[in-house]
Parts: C-alpha cells; sequence; structure tokens
C-alpha cells in the first residue's frame, strides 16, 4: 500500500509515507501537533491510481527535531524543507494539499516551489504572508480568473492553466 521512508535534508531527518503510485503526486502536509498518519485513510482512497506522499514536518511525529530552530521553525523554514525533501524524492510537479499549519506552508510553497501545479487548503484561512501579500485584496490574484480568485479552501499558483470547464472566461 506504501513505503515509510526517512529522508535526510539540511533542516532535519523527514519521515515520509509514499504509495509509489502514478501520475502527478498528491504530496499532504498535516497541521501543528499532528502527523503524517493523519492521511492514512486518503491512501486507501487513491489505491495506486495516483502517487499520494505524506510528509511529516520537524519536530513532528517520527520526524527528527530541527537541527537549526531558528531556520526550520517558521512558514518559510518550512516551505524550504518541504521542497528540499519533494527534490530529494524526485517530484517535480505536485499538487498540495495542507491541513491548518499544513496549509500555510502549502501558500508558502507558491513561491518557492515551481512545480506546485495545485494548493488546496483544509482549515487555514487566507492570510497575508511574511513575503507576499497575498490577502484577496492585495492585488496578488487580480489576473487570475475569477473562477480561482482565492477561497477559504483553495489558491493556485500563477502557471495553473485555465479551466476548460470554464465558458465565461
Amino acid at each position: 500500500m506504501f513505503d515509510e521512508m526517512t529522508m535526510m535534508t539540511s533542516h532535519a531527518t523527514i519521515s515520509v509515507l509514499d504509495n509509489k503510485g502514478t501520475g502527478t503526486p498528491v504530496v499532504f502536509i498535516h497541521g501543528n501537533s499532528l502527523s503524517k498518519e493523519m492521511f492514512l485513510p486518503q491512501f486507501e482512497a487513491f489505491g495506486d491510481n495516483r502517487r499520494i506522499v505524506a510528509l511529516e514536518l520537524p519536530g513532528h511525529g517520527s520526524s527528527s527535531d530541527a537541527d537549526d530552530p531558528r531556520r526550520t521553525y517558521s512558514l518559510e523554514g518550512y516551505a524550504d524543507c518541504i521542497g528540499e525533501t519533494l527534490q530529494k524524492l524526485g517530484i517535480g510537479e505536485a499538487v498540495v494539499v495542507g491541513w491548518s499549519l499544513g496549509g500555510h506552508i502549502g501558500y508558502e510553497l507558491t513561491e518557492r516551489h515551481p512545480g506546485l501545479s495545485g494548493l488546496m487548503t483544509v482549515g487555514s484561512p487566507p492570510w497575508s504572508g511574511s513575503t507576499t501579500d497575498r490577502s484577496p485584496d492585495s492585488g496578488h490574484f487580480r489576473n487570475w480568473p475569477s473562477w480561482h480568485r482565492p477561497s477559504f479552501l483553495m489558491m493556485k499558483p500563477k502557471n495553473w492553466p485555465r479551466c476548460p470547464a470554464t465558458t465565461n472566461q
């Protein structure tokens, strides 16, 4: 069903579940004080029809504490750690699903991981990031199609294609 492994990064040793499925990987990032195991039902639901990866943040679950807490324990640091982990897993393009804190890390990944082709956040309110203001009124989303402007649940990187089912764009 999935392999459990650890990946050495410059931030920490990261615990990973990977089903080695096919297609664009869906990467799950958990919230604060949780672990990758919260996504076990998603591994069962997807089976091998899609590559599913669940990562554990530094200082959570089976991952080690951060080697340099000042560098890692921030949204930017977590995003850099996740990006490095994805690179070590050979994942270029990915869709990220972030739960709570994981969603905020996903927002950071939109700026830091060029292969991010989609982002869904659950329990992560819209937020003005530390590097780019991503609030709905900031203008950051001005050129996005109206059907993809931020809601409370989904955001997209700039390079997402137009939805073929949308006829009014």
